[in-house]
């Protein structure tokens, strides 16, 4: 029987497999796995579908072994849809839309749920145009990048997203206080005939969930992913997470968190700097995250077909 109250601990192995490293070798596959996160979800409120989209996102982060964005998330998700902070019936929907553009509520569901739903629309005008791009506010933490921009991938589209961060864990560059997310953002493009190629990133160092995890196992963390509270490397896992992550590439990841936030807020309007509210620890306002989604459509500019022979 699969303890629910210890599965941020579970990792997938590359069989598609899920095991407890250490405390246990339970082993769960792939589908089980999902199937006992979705339960968890819907227990909360959410639909049997919205429940499903989100554990799948979850489940294939872990998969991918990406496990700060993997079901270690699911303990912050189920309070804050408890609390209804998260928003479990939340239904997103169009509230302007353009010819190749789009503004999507996400009437605080789960990010997952809005981001999805901003990418099917993104691939859809992608379509008609050649090229779709959909803003979002009114949304939450949506987990791993990746998973949105490969959505578009089967059907010959490049995907792009990009997120504000769910809790503002960076500090401008020379500075200390914590103003920023690290923004992530993904790139994925078909290879047609072979694997596609994938950019998934967060702007610092390492996502700050590797610390919660750091922090949850015990574990030291290296000295340059992040400052303490005083701007002092540490290697002290609740030390970095009450401090700032580092950027990458010093300045210039700076510079790309900044655009990528400015992207996944100011078009929707979403919240953006300090009115971002902590995912961890405030659960009393609802957080108004903004994505970024775009799709292009490769049969706008060549021919697929034409590039699978090559």
């Amino acid at each position: 029987m699969l303890d629910w109250k210890r599965i941020y601990f579970l990792h997938i192995t590359k069989q598609g497999e899920i095991e407890m490293p250490e405390v246990s070798k339970q082993r769960v596959p792939f589908d089980e796995m999902c199937k006992c996160v979705q339960a968890m979800f819907a227990a909360v409120g959410m639909s049997e579908g919205d429940a499903r989209i989100t554990a799948d996102n979850l489940v294939k982060a872990d998969l991918r072994g990406v496990f700060s964005h993997g079901v270690m998330r699911v303990p912050i998700y189920v309070k804050r849809l408890q609390l209804k902070v998260t928003n479990p019936a939340g239904s997103p929907k169009v509230i302007r839309d353009e010819k190749a553009t789009a503004v999507v509520d996400g009437d605080n569901a789960m990010g997952q749920v809005a981001g999805k739903f901003a990418m099917d629309i993104a691939a859809e005008k992608a379509k008609q145009f050649g090229v779709g791009v959909v803003a979002v506010k009114g949304s939450n933490h949506y987990g791993a990048s990746v998973h949105f921009a490969q959505m578009v991938l089967a059907e010959d589209m490049i995907g792009i997203t990009g997120t504000i961060g769910g809790t503002n864990i960076m500090a401008p560059w020379g500075g200390t206080d914590r103003r920023l997310g690290n923004n992530p953002f993904s790139v994925a493009v078909p290879a047609l005939h072979k694997d596609p190629l994938v950019l998934d990133m967060a702007n610092s160092v390492v996502a700050r969930g590797k610390i919660v995890l750091a922090a949850k196992t015990k574990q030291p963390i290296p000295q340059e992913w992040a400052l303490s509270p005083d701007g002092s490397p540490t290697t002290d896992p609740v030390e970095a997470y009450h401090g700032t992550v580092q950027p990458i590439g010093g300045y210039k990841g700076y510079g790309l968190t900044l655009m990528t936030g400015l992207l996944s807020s100011l078009l929707s309007g979403a919240l953006f700097g300090e009115k971002i509210t902590d995912l961890y620890e405030e659960f009393t306002t609802p957080q108004d995250l903004g994505h970024y989604m775009q799709a292009i459509n490769i049969a706008s500019f060549t021919d697929p077909v034409r590039l699978r022979s090559m």
